[in-house]
């Protein structure tokens, strides 16, 4: 199960999120021409790591003694979870403004709610319950 959530927890890493923006954006640019979706996209993503930032810094909640991971950071709260949600979130909008069929707009939409980044710290044993946003 901890090779399992091990992998996931890359879904939530900023060159997954990176990466998975950047192609958002393309796909805006190249077939959409819609530049304030791209707008919002690109600051969605960026002010939700940015205020990550601050909130850690700010709050400064340790990580856990008793984690399987060596990490580095705060805690609180979590990034995989926040940037994550947003990422997600945003994406699974973009998916669901394509989609014809209300039945395949619902299995997106709720989808996106079962996201495994905030698991996958929970089973890792990297945060505290409360650090987590999903």
């Amino acid at each position: 199960m901890f090779t399992f959530f091990k992998s996931i927890t890359y879904l939530g890493k900023s060159k997954f999120i990176g990466f998975g923006g950047l192609l958002c954006v393309l796909y805006l640019l190249i077939n959409k021409k819609d530049y304030w979706t791209m707008a919002v996209f690109s600051i969605g993503i960026a002010g939700g790591d940015v205020l990550n930032g601050w909130i850690k810094n700010h709050v400064k909640r340790v990580r856990p003694e008793n984690h399987l991971m060596e990490t580095a950071g705060f805690s609180l709260p979590s990034g995989h979870a926040m940037v994550g949600l947003i990422f997600f979130s945003m994406a699974a909008y973009l998916i669901m403004n394509e989609i014809k069929g209300n039945s395949l707009k619902w299995a997106v939409g709720s989808g996106n709610r079962f996201r495994l980044s905030g698991p996958a710290d929970r089973c890792q044993q990297d945060r505290y319950e409360s650090s987590l946003s999903n």
